[in-house]
């Protein structure tokens, strides 16, 4: 399970920290320069002060790392698709911070966003894909946006993994249940 927190805090105690660094070593270098103190010579530790600022600034830097790693967790949880909204939620960050730490894991070839389903933003990490929702979609596709548990078993999937599929379908509101005997699913319905 991820700590939702974690990386929300992480980031936090960095700003933090950054902040203080920088900040208290601004306010000390102009002390330094207007006063007589910390010594009586004007100016004595200004290295120190701007080294404290640049390295307030080097930490703040730091902070505004891509959740990547949390990324990868929550799409490993969710079987490889994961949408922005989710990531933004479950990480307790905004969706544009989402969105860049997306693209960088595409450039980097980690995930790939579904561009069949703009609409709903979906991204999919192929190493973690454990259900055969690709294939499922393209079955759909192939018998006119409806899909039975049939199509899928008949397709070389188990039972379980079938149904798996439809329930992941569904939540991820690709499809809706047609209702019926016989489980079916209609993709692109909403």
């Amino acid at each position: 399970m991820i700590d939702v927190a974690q990386f929300a805090r992480r980031v936090r105690r960095r700003t933090r920290i950054a902040a203080v660094l920088f900040f208290g070593g601004a306010l000390m270098l102009v002390v330094d320069f207007t006063t007589k103190l910390p010594t009586p010579e004007k100016g004595e530790f200004a290295f120190v002060w701007l080294f404290a600022m640049g390295l307030g600034g080097f930490i703040y830097y730091l902070s505004m790392e891509l959740p990547t790693k949390e990324i990868m967790r929550v799409a490993k949880e969710n079987n490889g698709l994961v949408c922005v909204g989710e990531i933004a939620t479950t990480l307790d960050i905004t969706p544009d911070l989402a969105l860049r730490a997306l693209r960088h894991l595409q450039r980097i070839g980690i995930a790939q966003p579904r561009w069949e389903e703009l609409q709903k933003n979906l991204w999919e990490f192929p190493d973690y894909m454990q259900l055969p929702i690709a294939d499922a979609i393209d079955l759909a596709r192939k018998h006119g946006g409806k899909l039975t548990l049939q199509d899928l078993v008949a397709s070389g999937h188990t039972l379980e993994v079938a149904q798996q599929t439809f329930e992941t379908i569904q939540q991820k509101g690709l499809g809706r249940d047609q209702g019926g005997e016989t489980p079916a699913i209609i993709l692109g319905a909403k």
